[in-house]
């Protein structure tokens, strides 16, 4: 009996000693499914996620929009926010403009306009960056003066940028109206008398001959003013051609004992500068052309046209009643030219051209002593007398 009991003892620790198999655990897993809609972004990508695990989820505004929920799995407004994993999620972070309001005014009468530039306009407020432009037009009888409030330009049209809510009011005052001022010409036209221009060139028919040139000094300006807000003063300024300046910017000096005359004499050729200003600034006019005007008015200069060379007479010329004269002239036109002799003008089959300024001119009935001029073209002229004198 005992042999039994120690058999089955000894059976029962050989079984224990058997190694048991391990088992594998598996972890839950959800997936989570971000977006953002237009206007911003989010700083988690989402994927795969184990339960129960806790993922933040910012939502980042672009310029001009502002974060207003989240929708799908989760809803609120907080942000960051948090998530836990407890199934599948699809979340999307909703974001909206920013929207101002532009609230305008106006003092007197007139009116405002408004243009959008860029971006868009909904009912009464504008999306935030959007650029609007706004143009006063006044009355009949007002002028817009300036912009207050969120703008203190005096110019019109002005661009705005709304990042912000903004008022602003155009002031229009009340103006007189008045005739500009108007600048014609008073100096006879040399090519038609029956007309009238502003400026002429240096005479030529006041010709230095001791000096071989045409004198420079003999041009003229000549205005008839009308119009415009008196009293006015009248200024006059010349380009000073030895002064820094630039085509666009060109610099002026006064012109001395030339206040509130309408003529010039004896003038070098160049820029001339006109203003006219009233002296009463007080009066508020519609225009601006009636109490302020500016203009630039050119005296030409001749081109070159002198004796080179002579005259020179053969021997008749002083000793009989007829001879030859041969004279060296430049003239820049490059024309035919008209002699005269003792003021009688020499038919032009008497005159012949020996080169470009070589010319020869048969004169008939000469005398002791007379002058001979030459005229080009442009009615420019040089004189030089002829002398038999010895």
């Amino acid at each position: 009996m005992k042999k039994l009991i120690v058999l089955a003892f000894f059976t029962l620790l050989s079984c224990s000693t058997d190694t048991p198999e391990e088992s594998i655990v598996t972890p839950v897993t959800y997936t989570l499914t971000v977006s953002a809609s237009e206007g911003g972004t989010i700083d988690n990508t989402g994927g795969i996620q184990n339960e129960n695990v806790d993922v933040i989820i910012t939502a980042i505004p672009a310029e001009g929009y502002i974060f207003s929920e989240w929708s799908g799995s989760a809803d609120g407004t907080i942000n960051p926010l948090t998530v836990s994993m407890t199934t599948d999620k699809s979340i999307t972070a909703n974001f909206t403009r920013i929207q101002y309001t532009l609230n305008l005014f106006k003092v007197g009468e007139g009116a405002i306009s408004q243009e959008v530039i860029s971006a868009a306009r909904t009912t009464e407020d504008y999306n935030a960056g959007t650029s609007v432009r706004l143009n006063a037009t006044p009355s009949s009888g007002w002028i817009f003066t300036s912009w207050s409030g969120s703008s203190t330009s005096t110019a019109n049209p002005i661009n705005l940028i709304i990042d912000e809510t903004k008022t602003i009011t155009a002031t229009f005052v009340e103006c007189s109206t008045l005739t500009k001022f108007s600048v014609t010409g008073n100096l006879p036209d040399p090519t038609d008398p029956t007309l009238k221009v502003k400026s002429l060139s240096p005479d030529c028919s006041i010709s230095q001959v001791e000096t071989g040139t045409i004198s420079e000094l003999y041009g003229s300006i000549g205005v008839r003013l009308s119009g415009g807000l008196l009293p006015y003063t009248i200024s006059w300024f010349v380009q000073d051609t030895l002064s820094p300046s630039t085509a666009a910017n060109p610099t002026y000096r006064a012109l001395p004992e030339t206040e509130n005359t309408t003529s010039l004499d004896s003038l070098l050729p160049g820029s001339y500068k006109m203003v006219v200003a009233s002296i009463d600034s007080n009066l508020i006019v519609c225009e601006n052309g009636s109490m302020y005007y500016e203009e630039i008015i050119e005296v030409v200069g001749q081109k070159p046209f002198y004796i080179i060379d002579g005259p020179f007479v053969d021997e008749d010329f002083c000793s009989v009643s007829f001879g030859n004269v041969i004279i060296d002239v430049f003239d820049s036109i490059d024309g035919n030219l008209s002699f005269y002799y003792n003021s009688i003008l020499i038919p032009s089959s008497y005159v012949n051209r020996l080169d470009n300024n070589t010319w020869s001119v048969a004169i008939l009935n000469t005398i002791e002593s007379a002058d001979l001029r030459i005229v080009n073209e442009a009615g420019c002229g040089v004189t030089v007398t002829i002398d038999c004198i010895p």
